[in-house]
This record gives structure tokens, sequence and C-alpha cells, in this order.
């Protein structure tokens, strides 16, 4: 097929991931960007252009379209273009995405991936007690995909984490997992990580019984490497049915290959294995971004409805702080502690609007006699239940199609007077201490 077969034909194009169409645009792209992309929206222009009468339609989709003043170009291409924006901060604010969180815990490496196995777990089985059906899943995100030319030295280096030297690790940690290791794990001063282990305590879930259902869920054959060329069209069956209930995948090891054109319902945990920084006069660097956009793909909401919660597709719990169904609604992004890098993180996070400007977390501590009063223990609180505004369309008050004249005969001299006083009334202007004395009727009306 050649540009020459599309010139007597009308067109219409749909480009998903649109922002691949802005490299000759955008001219802060890397060189191996515009080297990658280039291509591509030139060859969606001359298709776009082809036909010599121009009734040819591009409909771009795109959840980066890169609207800001820091990309010029690209906001003066698309001024006059854009139909509809609905951005990921509209979309959180509708209750559409999870509740983005970021979890630092100061630990080695593989002892941060057990603590996320362990609240998947915990996810898992809070799900179940709520009769949900529910598989979560776990992303081990490294950040190289193999061993550096210079090797590996035989040191640890936290900035430095290969995916495929992780993945014989983590099963080497759940093959020989043992009740000593979630010993070590209750210690760890962690709110979701002591309610874990919490509820596992209430539900009767013993040490022991944890440990062979983490090494059956967790089990090589029960988890995935992007990673590696081979079984390429296995691996991509299983990538885009994580969802279903015959999909036992509970863990995926990847670099980058999942970073755009993918996302997952039921993705709640993305642990960050290594531990770097790459910001620049105090702005977040490349690899931030990418790591909020990675996060952005995962915030999409699971789906479920219960009792009085009929609306799946929306968060229901964001109130109810101590419901334990709201580790259903929260996506976790681990790290080590690093909280120059996790302030980064979370301000592009907010700037991308998957995370809230302002959420502050305050602990109010309750007076023992008051815990111990009924109307602590029995007291009710009443909330007004929410209806749909039917209103929607009214923006004036002509929009509401109702009466607003009425005509009424009174004579306001015979209503009934409630009482009489005087007062001193001071006349501006007439000079210090200038005044007359009035008697002043108020009636009622």
């Amino acid at each position: 097929m050649t540009y020459e077969d599309f010139a007597d034909k009308k067109i219409v194009l749909i480009a998903d991931e649109a922002h691949n169409l802005s490299a000759e645009t955008n001219s802060k792209l890397s060189k191996t960007e515009e080297d990658d992309r280039r291509n591509w929206e030139n060859t969606v222009v001359r298709i776009l252009n082809a036909n010599s009468q121009k009734v040819n339609v591009l409909l771009e989709f795109t959840a980066t379209a890169r609207l800001e003043q820091e990309y010029p170009e690209i906001l003066e291409k698309y001024k006059d273009k854009a139909i509809y924006r609905y951005d990921l901060k509209e979309y959180r604010l509708d209750g559409f995405s999870k509740d983005v969180r970021t979890l630092q815990i100061n630990a080695p490496l593989m002892e941060r991936a057990l603590s996320a196995v362990i609240i998947s777990q915990y996810r898992r089985k809070v799900a179940e007690k709520h009769k949900i059906a529910l598989k979560p899943v776990v992303m081990f995100k490294a950040n190289r995909v193999s061993i550096p030319k210079e090797g590996i030295s035989k040191e640890h280096n936290p900035q430095i984490v290969v995916s495929s030297i992780f993945k014989d690790s983590f099963h080497k940690l759940i093959s020989e997992l043992g009740e000593k290791h979630l010993k070590q794990q209750t210690v760890i001063k962690n709110a979701t990580l002591q309610k874990a282990f919490q509820f596992f305590n209430e539900q009767k879930i013993s040490l022991a019984d944890l440990v062979l259902e983490i090494k059956s869920d967790f089990a090589p054959e029960k988890c995935l490497t992007v990673d590696e060329d081979k079984d390429l069209e296995q691996k991509q069956i299983l990538l885009n049915s994580l969802e279903d209930q015959n999909n036992e995948i509970r863990a995926i090891f990847a670099t980058e290959k999942l970073n755009e054109g993918w996302d997952v319902l039921n993705l709640f945990d993305i642990v960050r294995l290594y531990n770097s920084r790459d910001a620049k006069s105090n702005k977040p660097g490349k690899t931030t971004v990418q790591e909020a956009q990675l996060i952005g793909r995962g915030a999409r909401y699971y789906p479920f409805t219960l009792g009085e919660f009929t609306d799946a597709y929306r968060r229901k719990f964001d109130t109810d702080t101590q419901n334990e169904l709201r580790i259903l609604e929260q996506l976790y992004y681990h790290s080590v502690t690093n909280p120059r890098y996790i302030q980064e993180l979370e301000s592009v996070l907010v700037r991308e609007g998957i995370m809230p400007s302002r959420t502050v977390q305050k602990e109010i501590k309750i007076k023992s006699d008051f815990k111990n009063s009924d109307f602590w223990k029995k007291g009710y609180i009443f909330l007004n239940s929410r209806k749909e505004n039917l209103g929607k369309d009214v923006f004036a008050l002509s929009d509401a199609k109702a009466e607003f004249d009425h005509n009424a005969e009174i004579n306001i001299f015979q209503l009934p007077t409630r009482e009489a006083i005087e007062k001193d009334l001071f006349v501006a202007g007439a000079g210090a201490g200038a005044g007359i004395k009035a008697k002043i009727e108020i009636r009622d009306f």
C-alpha cells in the first residue's frame, strides 16, 4: 500500500496514545524519542492530507496531551482543535480512579518486596471476606533489563536493579519463606502492614497458613516477566487478561515495556526496586515523570458493588476512613524511604491530576471518658443521601421554567406595630454632637 492509494478515498484516522503524533511538534523530545516517533507522525499527517479535497478526519485520544505552558509548540498546535478535555484530575474527582498513595519503608530490598506481597494478600483476603472477586496484581519495577557492560559490583548498588536478577531473588525468597520472615514484618512501623496483620489475626489466619498461601499465590508459574523476548505472544495474552478469573498471575517483573499502551484494573501495588533521583534544578526528572505516568496507568478503579453501594465504578469509602474495604480502592507506590524523591514524584502526580494537591492526614486523640460514653458507643451520625442534580442544565432563571411573577396588594401603613422606640440620630457633617430625636416604629411584616 502506498500514499497514492489514499488519494481518492475519504479516510477517518483514529489515533490512540496520540501524544506520539507530536514528535515533530515537540522540540523537547530527546534524540531517541525524536527518531522513534518522527516517521510515525509524518506518516499519519501524509495520509490525513492525501485527499486533495481535504475531507479526511483525524481523531486523537491521549491521557498525556502535554497541553501545558512548558510545551508551547504543542499548545499552539491544539489550541483550536481540542474537542473535549477530560483529564485525570476530573477522572479522579468524579471517583473513577483509585486513591493513589506512596508507601515508604526503610528496609532492605527483599524485605520491601515481601511487604508488598503481604499487603497484596491482605487486599485479597478483605475482598474474599466480603465476597468480592478480586485477584490483586503487584508490579516489581526495575531500571535495568540486563547487566550493565561495566558489570555489577559485589556490593549491592541501590541505584541499579536488574529485572532478571531480582526475579531470581524473589523466587528464592518465596520458596524459602517461613514464619520467621513474617514475624520480622510485624515489627515494621507502617500503618498498612500493621492493619494487615491485625486483620489476619482477627480472621484467624495464622502465620503458618499465610506462608502457605503466599507460596502458592506467588509461585514462579504465577509470576510474569515482560522483558524477556521468549513466548511473547503468550505473555501478551496473559497481560491483556489479568482481570480474568482463570488468569492466576499475581506478580509482574518489568522495566519500561509497560510504560505506555497498557493499563489494568486489578493492579494495586507498584514496587520501585531501585533508589535513585534524576531531578535537576529542583525539578522532577524524566524518569520521575515516567514513573508518575505508570502510576496513572494503574489508577483506574477496580469495579465492585456492595449492599447500598450500587455504582460499581466509583470510589465508595473516601469519607469512611476506618472501613477495611478502603484497601480495595487504594493503589500503593512502594519505595525505600527517600523523602526528596517522594516529594518530587508527588508534585508530578498532583500536576497530572492523579493525586489531590492537599491531602493531610491527622491523628485525633479522643479522651477516654468520651470514648466510654453511650454517645460514642451507640450514637448515630446522619448523612444526607446523594441524588442527581436535576437542574444541571439550568444556567439562568429563564431556564428553570418557573413562574416568578406574583402580585399581592397590601397597605404597609396598616400593618400592626410591634414596638416603638426613640433613637438619637446623628447627621453626618452637622458637627460634633449635632442630632435629632426620632420615633422609630418597627412593624411586623
